[in-house]
């Protein structure tokens, strides 16, 4: 952890003290490393400290590297998952706010919840889809009804013609 704290990246170019500490340690110290540089990189600095604490805590003995290290990547998983949902809720906000800007203003009230909101809007589209289908049907009903009629009024066209036609063939 030490190490890690003094040198908190691997990248080249960071002084030749380190690049022969890396040339001479073995393959579990670099292992060692690699999970006291995670640790250190993805947790907190707490203000006017050079280091996190879970850091200070290792170098203490009060957790083991090994402790700090999948702490950190749980805490890291968690973070990530609350990232996503922040996200996935701030773009389905910006919809709403688009869509529905009535409802936007009832969540930025605080008089809706997020949640409440989608649900409202999906049920309004839901119905608006419904709407439109609707009239679709009515649409469609009504150009075949016409075209039934068309259809029947120029077969009785054709009826009468054809009546005019045998008529005056028989005289």
């Amino acid at each position: 952890m030490a190490f890690a704290m003094s040198v908190p990246s691997d990248k080249r170019g960071m002084g030749a003290l380190s690049r022969i500490r890396d040339n001479e340690m073995s393959k579990t110290e670099k292992n060692l490393i690699s999970l006291a540089r995670y640790v250190r990189k993805n947790n907190p600095i707490p203000e006017g400290k050079e280091h996190p604490q879970v850091c200070r805590d290792v170098m203490d003995g009060l957790i083991s590297l090994t402790e700090a290290h999948e702490t950190t990547k749980r805490d890291v998983a968690i973070r990530e998952s609350e990232e996503a949902i922040r996200k996935e809720n701030a773009e389905k906000l910006a919809d709403v706010r688009i869509r529905y800007p009535n409802l936007a203003a009832l969540v930025d009230d605080e008089r809706l919840t997020l949640a409440q909101a989608i649900a409202s809007a999906e049920q309004s589209d839901r119905d608006e889809a419904e709407e439109v289908a609707r009239l679709e049907r009515a649409a469609a009903e009504k150009a075949r009804r016409e075209q039934e009629e068309a259809d029947r009024l120029q077969a009785g066209a054709l009826e009468g013609a054809a009546r005019v036609l045998s008529a005056e063939t028989f005289y």
